[in-house]
């Protein structure tokens, strides 16, 4: 999360350099008295240019540090579509600049709308069909959370439980409690076809299970001590199916 951080204010330091810069130097290179009518047009177009290069590039920035892109897949469409946004915004600034120098006749305001637009549905076009790209790529990836639950969502359920058990009688549960929770997290790569797996699904339901089972207990007492017990041999057991089960998904 700090690394994130890091990256979006650094980010946003960038752009708000980048803007404040074409604020104060555009009036510079152009002297007052030879501005046009369409002077600070240009010099709020630019900053807009600026804001989608540096959206695209927070995008692309963003997206690869991400920990996981297993499904979304935008990590394989991030850099077109960073490298489509900068060309276009280059190309657009550098018309401008060319029409702003040029003779103000109409056959230039003409090629210079004309090329603004043809530019802009290129770009456009490129990374709709990038997106409907990525959108086939990734139909049937989503898991099915109506066959089970992911192994994060599971490992958050056991680590609620595990926070509840305080007494000394229940050490050794909470010890096999954090051994299955860690193995369904660093075991299981989540994936659809891991919710389809019909062992995962048994895995998932007897999971919730176990955390119902271990939510009802209320007190510490020699009576409970068995029931302790038995949820610690079922973590065990729960854990080592787990195992089985990652075991099972390298070989798919």
């Amino acid at each position: 999360m700090k690394k994130k951080q890091a990256f979006q204010y650094t980010l946003l330091a960038g752009w708000l350099i980048s803007a404040l810069a074409i604020v104060l130097v555009a009036p510079l290179i152009v002297a007052e008295e030879y501005r046009s009518d369409y002077f600070w047009y240009r010099v709020l177009w630019t900053e807009v240019l600026c804001t989608l290069f540096w959206a695209s590039a927070s995008f692309y920035v963003l997206v690869s540090s991400a920990q996981k892109d297993s499904v979304s897949r935008f990590g394989g469409i991030a850099p077109t579509i960073s490298i489509v946004t900068a060309v276009y915004a280059f190309l657009s600034f550098s018309v401008m600049v060319i029409q702003a120098f040029m003779s103000g006749s109409d056959t230039v305001s003409r090629i210079h709308w004309i090329l603004q637009i043809v530019f802009f549905a290129i770009a456009a076009l490129s990374v709709a069909f990038l997106s409907i790209s990525r959108e086939a790529t990734t139909s049937g990836l989503a898991f099915d959370k109506s066959k089970a639950k992911k192994p994060k969502e599971l490992h958050d359920m056991l680590a609620d439980q595990e926070s509840s058990l305080r007494s000394a009688v229940s050490h050794e549960l909470r010890a096999s409690i954090k051994q299955l929770r860690e193995t369904l997290v660093y075991s299981l790569n989540e994936s659809a076809s891991l919710g389809e797996l019909q062992d995962y699904q048994e895995l998932s339901r007897e999971i919730e299970t176990l955390c119902n089972s271990v939510a009802v207990l209320q007190s510490v007492n020699e009576e409970s001590a068995d029931q302790f017990s038995s949820l610690m041999q079922s973590a065990i057991a729960l854990t080592t199916r787990a195992k089985l089960i990652s075991t099972k998904q390298i070989r798919r």
